[in-house]
């Protein structure tokens, strides 16, 4: 059986992998290797499966090295993001997914950010995140209100964008007290541009920790304060 790692390599001991691979990452030889048959995984797989029969790390690398292609899997994520070197039990066990999977970018992106916090074994990873700059060392992930809670944890989460909500919901509690008298057009439109922006931050992603952004975003919190 194989024993999962226990220790997790430090930042720097990451980027000289990372180094390493993107210097030798065109010199991969092909090895020869009898294929192990994984069992077979449903399309509707969720989450990373976890194949604990495998005795021999070599075998693991060696199975990422010849299979990686065929499972279409970008080696971007294999050689700097996340270095299968590094943690070839997880690569390992990602590669018996559906093409489905390997080939959805922003599924790889959670399960590595997932996986890191996983085996840094911390409680406060919840409520304080694993810290902006670490997650942006591993991958940038393309979704608002997500890369904000791994990065920040569930207080980060409270202190940003509570106040958002809470301005709208004070809004909207006066509307309704005041029945839509003070529902100008400006306050609509202001109201309406804040849905879409939230709605177009979840979906595209690296907006909310955008500067130019969160100024321009301010702007229809502004008028709504001023109503």
């Amino acid at each position: 059986m194989f024993s999962r790692m226990q220790e997790r390599a430090t930042i720097s001991e990451i980027n000289s992998i990372q180094e390493t691979n993107i210097v030798n990452e065109n010199v991969l030889e092909d090895n020869e290797l009898t294929i192990y048959e994984a069992p077979a995984i449903s399309a509707d797989v969720d989450l990373v499966p976890v194949i604990s029969d495998v005795s021999d790390n070599n075998y693991m690398l060696q199975y990422i090295e010849n299979n990686y292609e065929n499972k279409q899997l970008n080696r971007q994520f294999l050689f700097a993001n996340y270095p299968y070197q590094y943690d070839p039990e997880f690569w390992y066990n990602f590669l018996q997914n559906n093409i489905s999977l390997t080939t959805d970018y922003r599924y790889i992106e959670l399960s590595m950010i997932r996986r890191v916090i996983e085996i840094n074994h911390n409680p406060m990873d919840k409520w304080f995140g694993i810290t902006n700059t670490r997650l942006q060392n591993i991958f940038n992930i393309e979704k608002d209100f997500v890369v904000q809670y791994y990065a920040l944890g569930i207080i980060g989460i409270i202190l940003v964008f509570v106040p958002y909500f809470i301005i709208i919901g004070v809004f909207a509690y006066d509307t309704i007290k005041k029945k839509f008298k003070n529902l100008t057009v400006q306050n609509l439109l202001a109201g309406i541009t804040i849905v879409f922006l939230f709605g177009i931050s979840y979906m595209s992603g690296n907006l909310l920790n955008s500067l130019s952004f969160i100024i321009y975003f301010a702007l229809p919190f502004v008028i709504l304060q001023k109503r």
